[in-house]
This record gives C-alpha cells, structure tokens and sequence, in this order.
C-alpha cells in the first residue's frame, strides 16, 4: 500500500516541484535526485541500526516517516 502511494505521489510531486524553475529545471531535478538518496539512506541507517529484525525495523521507519512527513505537511498547510 505505501509503495502503491508513493508511485502515485512522486511523478507528480517532482513535476510540481520543477514546473516553476523553466530554464533551472535539470539542476532542481538533480537537487530532488539528490533529497531523495539523502532520505534513503538515513532511513537505511536508521532501519539497520534499530533491529535485526529487518521487518520490524522498515515497518517502525516507514511509520515515523509517514507520520513526520503528515505533520510537516499540516503545519506548512496551517502556515499559508
């Protein structure tokens, strides 16, 4: 279900967040590229250095990353 979510959201978050750079589209897109493998692997790190139990310890990442990217969302919806 998350990796269903996360297909849907991600072609278009990108092009939300490249449509209004034009000219500075390939440099915003690598910056993206680069936030995204940033993200993976502290979630990497974090998910090896919580449990053996690898199940276990994606399923308490993927959680509290769910959860912070809600509120962030809600707090920068509250902002404008």
């Amino acid at each position: 279900m998350f990796l269903l979510g996360m297909g849907i959201v991600n072609p278009l978050g990108t092009a939300q967040a490249l449509s209004p750079f034009g000219e500075k589209a390939g440099a915003a897109s690598a910056l993206i590229g680069f936030w995204q493998m940033m993200g993976a692997a502290i979630g990497v790190y974090l998910t090896a250095t919580i449990s053996h139990e690898a199940i276990f310890a994606l399923g308490i990442v993927l959680t509290v990353a769910s959860l912070l990217a809600v509120a962030l969302y809600t707090m920068r919806r509250n902002a404008i």
